[in-house]
């Protein structure tokens, strides 16, 4: 099942005497349209038949109307939370997919929830999530 927490920020970030835009819109500039913990056969039969995961994996879609350099998301799942950055060239309306290996842990089923953390445009400016939630350990 999907579960999706995004937010948006408003207002600017001051820096130095030099001020970066904070991206003001009432929708997250990327979109997680898929949520999942990948479920590793291949380590599960090495181990007696227990199932274990690989990581999480998210798709997402860049919703802005602006290219995205960089952005960051946390996954969570079984009380563990990772978090990635991607780098790269991101215009919008492109959709990528997105993985992070978790620790070795037991397969306890799909359910995972990704949260999208940060974003940098390409021309400089960011988004940021307000208030990160709460992350389990």
């Amino acid at each position: 099942m999907l579960k999706i927490t995004m937010l948006a920020a408003v207002g600017v970030l001051l820096s130095g005497s030099s001020v970066l835009a904070v991206e003001s819109t009432a929708q997250a500039p990327v979109k997680i349209l898929s949520c999942v913990v990948a479920r590793n056969d291949s380590k599960s039969n090495s181990l007696g038949g227990v199932a274990y995961t690989n990581g999480v994996t998210a798709i997402v879609t860049n919703v802005s109307t602006k290219a995205i350099s960089d952005m960051q998301f946390s996954g969570i799942y079984n009380g563990e939370t990772v978090t990635t950055t991607v780098t790269g060239a991101f215009p919008a309306g492109m959709s990528e997919t997105l993985h992070k290996t978790l620790t070795p842990r037991v397969y306890t089923g799909p359910d995972a929830s990704c949260v999208l953390n940060h974003v940098t445009f390409a021309d400089g400016t960011t988004w940021k999530m307000p208030m990160p939630p709460m992350m389990m350990k």
